[in-house]
């Protein structure tokens, strides 16, 4: 970032940054009273508690990025599209506190550009397929039966790509890493309050506002008794446990970092409260995919301090058996999830992927249009259990509803983008660096729990996912930057 900033510029991007908060600030008030006057009196409140920080802060990128990390799993949402149909993946377009704080961020950095206060980095590996994806994804859109889902979920998806693009061009220095880490933590220990409190409680807490939804509590059978599933604010309890999935790795690999013990005790306290968050939501595609990530950081980091592929091996073997068999043990719940009847749970996948293969045969290039799967999938049903009207969800395997969607094209796009991942993730395990290579090792891992729980779940516009291939990149970058100085 060229630091030499000409007065006339910097108060040139004040004035417009005052203008920017101004709008959003009013149109939140025009929201907030348009809900009641309990919704205008809390803004209000909200909005002088919120400058007042800012002022105190002194530091207008820190501490939006600050509460914009924070938010990421507080569902506060105005849905500006909605449509009430019960089945899509997506049904409208949500707003919510992320995006506001979010949004703050974006237009400065934009401002940033056009005064050229920094330099914009593409990062063609990634964001080529992902453009490609995106604009494959659209086309698709326009062979679409309902196209206002279609429309909603394009924006979900655009907004992916520019939270990824953003977090990618501003995370500059060590301290914002461990800003973000410090916001990651913290929403990771409200998930574990909130989901032990549904759980003991047996039932949700009230907190709509926060984005505690119907699902967020349910019972699932299992063997002759029922288990009881957590979903914190995130919606439901899969939804937790692909959250907790990507953001677990990161704080897990900060434990082996050489800081301060006090620190690693932080993350190592966070790990075990977020994992036992993951048990309590009974997900065992999440439980599958928190595992394969754990091995492979333990291997990766073992790799790089004892250079030793045996040792390695041996250690992280060691420490998988020493974590998993007492979580086994312990929850009677695990155990009958696991190994008791679940009642054709596992087993509905199979004619719900028929379904999707059926459809992709007959739409190969362009889908069928994107979220527009349960629209048409009735037509495509020709499994003898009718599973289309037995369970009439989208098919839950996330590259194959992009393919039935989209067509095979745009999956082969968004596949790419893991292949960049893959490409930028290698310098992680090779580097010498202690901090940021290990923190990057986890931020793979997590990327490859979602690719292993998107097996089992309609995820690809998860905003989590992409904000942290932005922060993947990022650290990439970081540890490019310090070599070639």
């Amino acid at each position: 970032m060229n630091t030499n900033i000409k007065p006339e510029s910097s108060n040139q991007s004040f004035f417009l940054l005052t203008v920017i908060l101004g709008l959003l600030t009013a149109w939140g008030l025009v929201i907030a009273g348009s809900r009641g006057t309990k919704w205008l009196v809390a803004a209000i409140a909200a909005i002088i508690f919120f400058y007042g920080l800012l002022i105190v802060t002194r530091n207008f990128k820190q501490f939006f990025l600050a509460l914009s990390v924070f938010c990421l799993p507080i569902r506060l949402n105005v849905h500006l599209i909605y449509k009430m149909t019960p089945y899509s993946q997506q049904k409208g377009l949500a707003i919510g506190l992320f995006d506001i704080f979010f949004m703050s961020l974006f237009l400065y950095w934009l401002l940033q550009l056009l005064l050229r206060q920094q330099k914009f980095k593409f990062y063609p590996t990634i964001t080529v397929p992902a453009l490609a994806y995106l604009t494959l994804a659209g086309i698709s859109a326009f062979f679409s039966q309902d196209k206002t889902l279609s429309f909603a979920m394009f924006i979900i998806l655009l907004r992916g790509f520019i939270i990824y693009i953003y977090y990618a061009n501003n995370v500059h220095s060590e301290k914002e890493v461990r800003l973000i880490l410090a916001m990651l933590i913290s929403g990771v220990l409200i998930q574990f309050l909130v989901g032990t409190l549904q759980y003991f409680t047996g039932g949700t807490l009230g907190l709509t506002l926060f984005g505690e939804g119907d699902r967020a509590f349910r019972t699932t059978l299992a063997g002759a008794s029922a288990v009881s599933r957590i979903g914190g604010t995130i919606g439901s309890p899969n939804s937790l446990a692909m959250y907790l999935n990507l953001i677990l790795p990161i704080i897990f690999s900060f434990i082996f970092i050489r800081t301060k013990p006090v620190f690693r005790w932080i993350a190592a306290i966070t790990f075990i409260l977020g994992g036992l968050t993951e048990v309590l939501t009974m997900s065992r595609g999440g439980w599958v995919a928190l595992t394969a990530a754990v091995i492979i950081a333990l291997y990766g980091i073992f790799k790089k301090q004892y250079q030793s592929r045996v040792k390695s091996y041996v250690l992280t073997m060691t420490l998988i058996l020493l974590i998993t068999l007492p979580v086994i043990v312990t929850f009677v719940d695990v155990q009958k999830r696991l190994f008791e009847d679940d009642y054709g749970a596992a087993y509905g996948r199979v004619p719900q992927m028929k379904i999707a293969l059926n459809i992709i045969a007959h739409n190969p290039f362009t889908g069928i249009g994107l979220n527009n799967y349960t629209t048409v999938m009735n037509r495509y049903d020709r499994t003898r259990e009718n599973k289309s009207y037995q369970f009439p969800y989208p098919v839950h395997n996330a590259f194959l509803l992009i393919a039935a969607e989209s067509g095979l094209p745009a999956l082969f796009c968004f596949v790419l983008i893991f292949v960049g991942i893959l490409k930028k993730s290698a310098l992680f395990f090779k580097s010498d660096d202690q901090f940021l290579s290990i923190l990057g090792i986890g931020s793979f891992c997590g990327i490859i729990t979602w690719l292993i729980h998107a097996q089992f779940r309609m995820a690809h516009a998860n905003l989590f996912l992409w904000f942290l291939i932005g922060l993947l990149v990022a650290i990439n970058q970081l540890i490019l930057s310090q070599k070639s100085d």
